[in-house]
């Protein structure tokens, strides 16, 4: 009986972490295509045209396209977790951990752009979506033989 309940834990662990990556890497997979393949949008430069962003080097379409690339890395760091197997009962999860610390910043970077936009309910999904990130994070690290939560 104890056999089978520590199979199933492992089972159901190695699910959660790999709900985890597929999630993130879905999310930010969508959105990397999307900016890739749109290039800037008429409602990008209208939403920060009045911004100081308009007058960085390279003005909107070098903050778009340093979006893009953004969310481009996190879709790399979530498909080699995936690919290396980081999902497997025992195994490391170093991309994955590191990976979910830089979506961190990608979405603190996307909810700066609402705050400074006065988008605040597009803020509020950019508070949760790090939220949920951080939890998937501890989640991650609590399935880790040895490893506590930092």
């Amino acid at each position: 009986m104890h056999n089978n309940t520590s199979k199933m834990n492992t089972l159901l662990g190695s699910g959660k972490i790999l709900a985890i990556q597929l999630f993130f890497l879905t999310t930010f997979l969508l959105a990397a295509l999307t900016k890739w393949s749109a290039g800037v949008t008429p409602a990008f430069l209208q939403q920060f045209g009045s911004t100081w962003l308009a007058g960085l080097p390279g003005g909107l379409p070098a903050v778009y396209f340093f979006l893009a690339a953004l969310e481009t890395v996190a879709v790399l760091g979530f498909a080699a977790s995936f690919l290396t197997g980081e999902f497997l009962p025992g195994k490391a999860k170093p991309l994955l951990k590191l990976t979910l610390i830089f979506s961190l910043f990608v979405f603190i970077v996307l909810a700066f752009g609402s705050r400074l936009t006065a988008k605040f309910d597009v803020a509020a999904f950019n508070l949760l979506y790090f939220l949920g990130a951080l939890v998937s994070y501890r989640e991650t690290v609590r399935s880790e033989p040895g490893e506590r939560a930092s």
